[in-house]
């Protein structure tokens, strides 16, 4: 996946590993691999297709499944999530609390 972990491509103007403008790119990535590559070497046969993703991967098939499933040349039998993340929980830095007084120095 580009800008993940040994991938060579940086996406935006952020060139940070891990960086990304919009899931929409990922999303995208997805449906063109599945469009040119995956559909067309199966086409014919009498394939079942499960979509799976971890983590980050469960959220991208959670979205690939809602926003592209009528776009796409496959039909998927099952998906299996796994820990899949859909929530952010990322409170500014004024709102952290401790369990103990603490300072910052």
């Amino acid at each position: 996946m580009r800008a993940q972990g040994a991938s060579g491509g940086r996406l935006g103007e952020n060139d940070q590993r891990g960086h990304i403008n919009s899931f929409e790119t990922y999303l995208s990535d997805i449906h063109t691999l599945i469009t040119d590559a995956i559909a067309p070497a199966y086409e014919g046969q009498n394939v079942e297709f499960y979509l799976m993703g971890a983590s980050l991967g469960g959220h991208l098939a959670l979205r690939y499944l809602q926003d592209y499933a009528q776009k796409s040349p496959l039909t998927f039998k099952r998906a299996l999530l796994v820990v899949p993340m859909i929530e952010f929980i990322t409170p500014p830095l004024a709102t952290i609390r401790c369990k103990r007084p603490c300072r910052f120095r």
